[in-house]
């Protein structure tokens, strides 16, 4: 599915957010960044659309007068290149789906590892690098990512729930969030608008007790919805 620039993706809201710690007299910074995929980024000038809840993160982040996604404009290429800011010739995720030329097999990039997938470093390798406290939700191409401290990984058909921590599973319950349906209800094609309420949960739930410097959250209900 294409939609016309700046892109197939993305109304990109980068929060630069400043929180209080208890025990500091001084703010330190964090940096939300979230993708709400499919959506096209001109809504967010159609003042006619109600979206009160982006609209603030707008004012209270950063916004950009104009953009242009990579190629190919789809999920996968155009998330790593967020996370590496260089383009999938560079970064090495050439599609959703992708084909090995010396064997002939097709595989989607949610099965590869975040080294295997992505050939270059990435914003939470940075941020890891400083000491900093990294968060991701549902972002893809983060499995096995060792600069993440809080992933949440991508609830794709072809992921095996084995490789999400386990602790941060069972922080999850107890916190009341049923996150074990996230995962369950990866084939159902319908669920995505409650797969992001519990995405969005979690990433709620990571803020309040983590406080991470940098947290990425995918949304997908936008782009299950025009693809149906």
């Amino acid at each position: 599915m294409s939609f016309p620039l700046p892109c197939r993706i993305l109304a990109l809201t980068i929060s630069a957010l400043l929180f209080w710690h208890p025990s500091s007299t001084t703010p330190s910074r964090h940096v939300v960044l979230v993708s709400i995929d499919g959506l096209a980024a001109y809504h967010l000038e159609n003042e006619e659309l109600e979206l009160p809840n982006l609209r603030e993160l707008i004012v209270q982040g950063a916004w950009a007068d104009a953009s242009q996604t990579v190629f190919p404009s789809v999920t996968h290429p155009s998330h790593a290149t967020l996370v590496t800011g260089v383009s999938p010739r560079q970064h090495g995720v050439l599609g959703n789906r992708m084909t090995n030329r010396e064997t002939g097999a097709s595989f989607h990039v949610s099965s590869r590892t975040r080294k295997e997938a992505i050939r270059v470093r990435t914003l939470f390798d940075a941020a890891h690098e400083k000491g900093l406290v990294t968060a991701a939700v549902c972002w893809p191409e983060t499995r096995g990512d060792v600069s993440i401290d809080f992933n949440l990984l991508h609830g794709h058909e072809e992921l095996d729930p084995g490789d999400v921590d386990p602790g941060l599973l069972a922080e999850l319950r107890e916190a009341g969030i049923p996150i074990d349906s996230y995962y369950d209800w990866s084939k159902e094609g319908g669920t995505q608008g409650y797969r992001d309420l519990l995405r969005a949960k979690a990433a709620t739930h990571l803020i309040q007790q983590h406080r991470p410097h940098l947290l990425a959250v995918h949304l997908m209900v936008t782009d299950s919805t025009q693809h149906a």
